[in-house]
């Protein structure tokens, strides 16, 4: 995909955020069920990226007690819907890294996390060449010992309703709410895709927990750093 296509599809999904934010933060309130399924370690420290309205923050409150969590996201008004205190998140633009050919790493107050999850995201980036920095990336976070949590979104053929465009490549415009009209970017996920990205980290010292389906649509991986 072409850098001027990238920032195209880079901008849509800005303004969708933007002017959805509230709209989109009341349809995602409750736990997904894949997370139910995890075998996650108990942590210390973690990393939710994209996190939106920080609602795995709350999920894991409900299983985990005594831990570190910083949520990022590049909408403000996402994550103050969660009504958190502000200690609890912050905003970073990673598509907007990724384009500048920035290391948005370097922002964080830790280099390393005990859990570092990335929960419907991977689909709005635009591009294998970025979808397989961000992974390495994400890995690179994650402590000797720790965790990472990645969805992929697979959701052709089950919601082919939203499909308002086939831009090739498995790259679709998606509709939002009653309007069939452009809303949003979104890749969908091949398992010969998510297969592949099982195999980029096995030479990473990754130990690979689990491989699930759940909630229609989202393929989970879950990988343990062994070194």
């Amino acid at each position: 995909m072409q850098l001027v296509q990238k920032k195209q599809l880079l901008t849509l999904n800005s303004q969708f955020y933007s002017q959805q934010a509230t709209d989109f933060s009341r349809t995602r309130q409750q736990p997904w069920q894949g997370w139910l399924q995890l075998p996650l370690a108990k942590p210390s420290t973690i990393l939710d990226v994209a996190a939106g309205n920080l609602r795995f923050y709350h999920f894991l409150s409900s299983k985990f007690s005594d831990f570190d969590y910083l949520g990022i996201d590049s909408s403000l008004p996402l994550l103050q819907s969660s009504r958190l205190p502000s200690n609890y998140y912050q905003v970073i633009d990673i598509l907007q890294a990724l384009e500048q050919g920035r290391d948005w790493c370097q922002n964080l107050p830790d280099k390393t996390y005990s859990l570092v999850v990335c929960n419907g995201f991977f689909h709005h980036v635009p591009g294998e060449d970025w979808r397989l920095q961000l992974l390495d990336q994400l890995w690179s976070m994650v402590a000797p010992g720790g965790q990472l949590l990645v969805t992929f979104w697979q959701f052709l053929p089950e919601l082919q309703h939203l499909v308002v465009q086939n831009l090739g490549d498995d790259d679709y415009l998606l509709s939002w709410g009653q309007q069939k009209t452009p809303a949003r970017y979104a890749h969908h996920f091949t398992n010969s895709q998510v297969d592949a990205y099982r195999r980029h980290l096995d030479s990473a010292s990754a130990r690979l927990d689990a491989d699930l389906r759940a909630d229609r649509a989202n393929r989970y991986l879950l990988w343990s750093k062994t070194t």
